[in-house]
């Protein structure tokens, strides 16, 4: 059980940075085409 949960709060985290990957990127992209 406690392994389940390591493993959702991992899958949390990752999705949390792909998420701020993302925003960081289309930031730079508007940034970039001004």
């Amino acid at each position: 059980m406690m392994g389940d949960g390591m493993m959702f709060g991992m899958g949390v985290w990752w999705l949390l940075i792909l998420v701020v990957l993302v925003l960081v990127v289309m930031a730079l992209v508007k940034y970039l085409r001004k």
